[in-house]
């Protein structure tokens, strides 16, 4: 039986849902491209933010799941090496001689021609983004003397600890200039605290990932403890792997809280995620297609996503929301909202252009709408009845059900499924084994369809980020 998950609870003060709406997602057709993360097209209330200096508290130390397939690993062989109680001295060619920041590292092994970078359990706060280098991977989650691997359990926890500094801030950056595949896995990271107001920035994300060749796997991306929008991960113009995190963005008072945002010219592998945004005025487990007409194809697979605003306000909710001529694979997903009091949620909406080439396998709970495409204000719902939307073939929307799928503790954002989920969401997903074989906790997932499964396409395969059995 797979582990428990745990998370942190932070809020602060909501804005007003309805009062953002007017600017970001109920305009007309024509402007629905204008991207509302910028300061030069969107206008909100300049109220002066807090002063306070940059909250340096530590990150949680629970990572993305407690209990891994594979727990204990050796060291990769010739690598560079980060250690929390290591020296700028130090040469870090060796775990008896570690530098004790990941800039450093990277620069280290960019300079020796090592590809790793592996980094001991340890607290690094940083005050600029911390860069990827060409092919140089970082790789967290090891003991203090590097002779084993286990994320969970040796928790390497990157905080950026800026706070409103006037630009938008990226923990992770994944620079336009790496033109061969580099990994970021086994982190805890916590984003700085942007705020929207003259001269400053409004964007906080764990990752950004613009125009290169990048793998996030197997993180845990935390929201900001205060800001305007918050994401997990950005894209602009990259087709990046996203695989095997943990999402959370819980904290009150932003104007969005958005899982991954998917801009540009980009065809992203988003798969084996858990993603919660709940609490803003907008949420959205996953926005693809932001400022794009380059007919990208996302794939979007195996992902849990938990997304709601709150109850008292009326604020826009979606699972994921589709913008601009973009194409995504949507399958084998379970999308879940927290409320539906304001009937104000969407668990696929579609906009400007944009038609999925296939919805197929997934399950929804809890949504006032399934599916919405405002272009030709058509509404199902009946999801499977989403078909004539697609430009995929006559099955591109198809096996879809829509059941409570008994996540074990949302609350505490624990989103495994319980034995006693539904038969067509434990063993009701295609079979994808040709492209992944595990789920987010590392488990190989069954092929074997259990009996009583009755939607069509049902493999065997739970839907959602983890395997039931």
């Amino acid at each position: 039986m797979k582990a428990l998950l745990a998370a942190l609870l932070m809020a602060m003060g909501a804005l007003s849902c309805t009062a953002l709406m007017d600017d970001i997602d109920t305009s007309s057709e024509d402007t629905e491209t204008a991207d509302t993360e910028t300061a030069d097209t969107e206008t909100v209330d300049t109220e002066t933010t807090d002063t306070e200096t940059a909250d340096t508290e530590t990150v949680d130390t629970e990572t993305a799941d407690t209990e891994t397939a594979d727990t204990e690993t050796e060291p990769l062989g010739d690598a560079v090496y980060v250690s929390a109680v290591g020296s700028a001295i130090n040469d870090g060619l060796s775990p008896d001689s570690p530098v004790d920041t990941l800039a450093l590292g990277i620069f280290v092994a960019v300079a020796n021609a090592r590809d790793r970078v592996l980094v001991a359990a340890g607290d690094y706060n940083i005050d600029s983004s911390v860069e990827m280098a060409n092919g140089v991977d970082v790789l967290g989650g090891y003991a203090t003397d590097f002779s084993t691997r286990n994320p969970a359990v040796h928790v390497s926890a990157i905080t950026d600890v800026r706070y409103n500094p006037g630009f938008d801030l990226w923990a992770v950056v994944f620079p336009s200039s790496l033109t061969v595949t580099t990994v970021i896995e086994g982190f805890t990271i916590r984003s700085g605290q942007a705020y929207w107001g003259e001269s400053a920035g409004n964007m906080t994300c764990a990752v950004e990932v613009e125009s290169s060749f990048a793998v996030v796997r197997g993180n845990r991306l935390l929201g900001a403890l205060t800001g305007y929008n918050r994401c997990g991960v950005y894209v602009v113009n990259a087709s990046p792997l996203l695989e095997g995190n943990v999402v959370t963005l819980r904290e009150e008072g932003a104007s969005s809280n958005r899982g991954f945002t998917v801009s540009g010219n980009s065809s992203p592998i988003i798969r084996n995620n858990a993603v919660t945004a709940l609490h803003a005025n907008y949420n959205a487990a996953i926005m693809i297609g932001w400022e794009t007409n380059e007919s990208p194809v996302p794939v979007i697979q195996n992902n849990t996503l938990y997304s709601g605003g709150s109850p008292d306000s009326d604020c826009y909710d979606f699972g994921i929301a589709i913008r601009n001529r973009t194409f995504p694979i949507i399958e084998n997903n379970i999308l879940v909202m927290k409320n539906n009091e304001r009937n104000l949620g969407w668990a696929i909406e579609e906009r400007n252009d944009a038609n999925p080439t296939s919805i197929r396998n997934n399950a929804f709970y809890n949504w006032p709408h399934l599916y919405s495409d405002v272009a030709t204000s058509t509404y199902h719902s009946n999801i499977n009845n989403a078909a004539t939307t697609t430009g995929g073939a006559a099955d591109s929307v198809s096996g879809n059900v829509v059941d409570d799928p008994l996540l074990v503790d949302m609350d505490n954002d624990d989103l495994h499924l319980q034995l006693l989920s539904p038969l067509d969401i434990r063993g009701g997903g295609r079979d994808l084994s040709a492209d992944f074989l595990n789920d987010l906790g590392g488990f190989v997932r069954t092929s074997s369809t259990p009996e009583g499964a009755t939607n069509p396409g049902a493999a065997g395969w739970s839907m959602g980020a983890y395997e039931i059995d």
